[in-house]
């Protein structure tokens, strides 16, 4: 079967690499809960990709400028700090987890990189530089023979006069906070948002918006406030805010009823009317259910690179709208109808108020998202027809499973309808976080503890980008250098036409420690 079979109509996403630690069974061990990535984030030049975690970690990634031999984007650990820590509100006895939510970039300022990161209640803007620091040889004139430092008074003036020496460089990453954005939220926060003027941005809990200056720490200015004065008479609430890309003072909401409403801050201070509301037809909803309010509940936002369109994500479908048009969306993309006959075990494991995440492709001619049991899929921006989908798992991306030979609608069935309750509540196995590249068609989606990239691509198994250039095997890599080419064999042999080529394969057990190792045409598997 070819792989334009197996990947769909149109393009169609291929494996590039996987950054992380593999859990679970045939994993390096099981998986902690601090460990699970919370949210993704690329930069606005597509050079970077930034992810939190439940520790509180923010992790860096980097292009690989200095390759040139492979002919697709490639990336690289940076760097990593601590963000946020746990903390406890005394006067509501309330504990604060160090759960990254959201991570927003900013451009870069006398070459520092610049990113804010928000927890539950604080905001913080975090500086990274790198620079090159000398090593300087150390000077210890009052040493003796045996390098002991003599006591004061016996030390003896040098002799001679002695220049320390410069051993050589060494590149330091260094992460500062330089501002803190709190006391400003009662609630949750769940989205931050730049605008377009670079000097502003807003930040979003379940009752309330604030607009910030980047400058100014300690004054937020409250621009939304849904919040009634009985708690009783509150029908929705908002989850998420995001700035229009071109014009700073449009900004649009979602909420939980299903509506996404377009504010203008030139109308008043305070943003109580919308300028435009965008509803879901009646004719155009599902028949009503027990799960019907839970399930239009929308997740993700977000606006096109030119401002004209946005889409939507609740818990089924995907909703690409038209500023200009608010009656009805232009297109609906349901995401897996299968799962409508699962809702009941859903519910019950709380699966069912999973907050997923979708973006637009480059170029704005695909929409990605994610779903249960590791499937990640790309959809069509101007049919709405599901492109292709693939497993974001060691297993499939290596052939190990076999069901990279399956076909779209096979694997779609077997992911999502022949799978256990058990199965589509694994929390490694959830694709909630999922976001795309501004520059390339490259995707970054996040699985449990572990990330993986992708690159949508024509359907072409002969095509040339097909690289295979790091994938996550866990406890296989120690197995895999100097050993039995039985070992290789196992895995390698499945990869078809990506290892016949002799495209290069890399192992990375955890986020900075990467392995390379080469697999030539002689079956001779070996160390770069």
């Amino acid at each position: 079967m070819q792989d334009g079979d197996r990947a769909g109509r149109g393009q169609s996403l291929h494996f590039a690499q996987a950054f992380g630690e593999r859990g679970g069974e045939n994993g390096a061990g099981a998986v902690q809960d601090v460990d699970l990535i919370s949210t993704v984030r690329f930069s606005s030049k597509g050079d970077m990709i930034a992810t939190g975690d439940k520790g509180g970690r923010v992790v860096l990634l980097k292009v690989v400028d200095e390759n040139h031999e492979l002919s697709q984007v490639e990336f690289k650990f940076w760097t990593q700090f601590q963000s946020h820590e746990p903390e406890f509100d005394y006067l509501k006895s309330m504990e604060i987890e160090e759960k990254i939510n959201r991570i927003c970039w900013l451009n870069q300022e006398c070459g520092s990189r610049r990113l804010l990161s928000t927890n539950d209640k604080t905001i913080k803007l975090f500086r990274i530089d790198e620079r090159e620091v000398a090593r300087v040889e150390t000077m210890r004139h009052g040493s003796n023979r045996n390098g002991i430092v003599n006591e004061p008074e016996s030390v003896t003036p040098p002799k001679k006069l002695t220049l320390p020496k410069i051993k050589g460089k060494e590149t330091v990453i260094n992460s500062v906070c330089s501002k803190d954005y709190a006391n400003a939220h009662a609630y949750h926060i769940n989205s931050l948002s730049l605008s377009s003027d670079d000097e502003t941005f807003l930040s979003a809990d379940d009752l309330r918006v604030n607009l910030w200056h980047l400058e100014r720490g300690n004054t937020g200015f409250n621009v939304l406030d849904i919040k009634p004065e009985n708690m009783e008479d509150l029908n929705e609430v908002i989850t998420c805010a995001e700035f229009h890309p071109e014009n700073c003072n449009l900004f649009a909401i979602s909420t939980s009823r299903a509506s996404v409403k377009l504010m203008d801050l030139r109308t008043a201070a305070l943003c109580d009317e919308a300028v435009r509301e965008f509803d879901v037809p009646e004719d155009m909803v599902a028949k009503q259910s027990f799960f019907s309010e839970i399930v239009a509940s929308i997740a993700g936002l977000k606006f096109s690179s030119n401002g004209r369109y946005f889409l939507t994500r609740d818990y089924e479908t995907i909703r690409l709208w038209d500023l200009r048009r608010e009656n009805e969306p232009l297109r609906v993309m349901p995401v897996f109808e299968q799962l409508n006959s699962r809702l009941v075990d859903l519910y019950e494991n709380d699966c069912i108020f999973d907050r997923f995440q979708a973006s637009f492709s480059h170029g704005g001619g695909s929409v990605v998202t994610g779903s249960y049991n590791g499937l990640f899929c790309l959809f069509s921006s101007s049919t709405g027809e599901l492109q292709s989908a693939v497993e974001a798992a060691v297993d499939f991306v290596s052939g190990a499973s076999g069901k990279r030979m399956y076909s779209l609608d096979e694997l779609i069935n077997e992911g999502i309808a022949s799978s256990s309750a058990a199965e589509l509540v694994e929390p490694t196995r959830r694709i909630m976080h999922v976001d795309a590249s501004p520059t390339e068609d490259v995707f970054a989606v996040a699985a449990g503890p572990a990330l993986y990239i992708f690159h949508s691509a024509n359907n072409d198994s002969t095509c040339p980008t097909r690289q295979i250039s790091s994938l996550t095997l866990g406890a296989l890599c120690s197995n895999f250098v100097g050993t039995a080419p039985s070992v290789c064999s196992h895995v390698l042999d499945r990869m078809g036409t990506d290892v016949q080529n002799g495209f290069r394969l890399c192992l990375s057990l955890k986020v900075g420690c990467v392995d390379r190792i080469s697999y030539s045409k002689d079956r001779q598997c070996r160390r770069v």
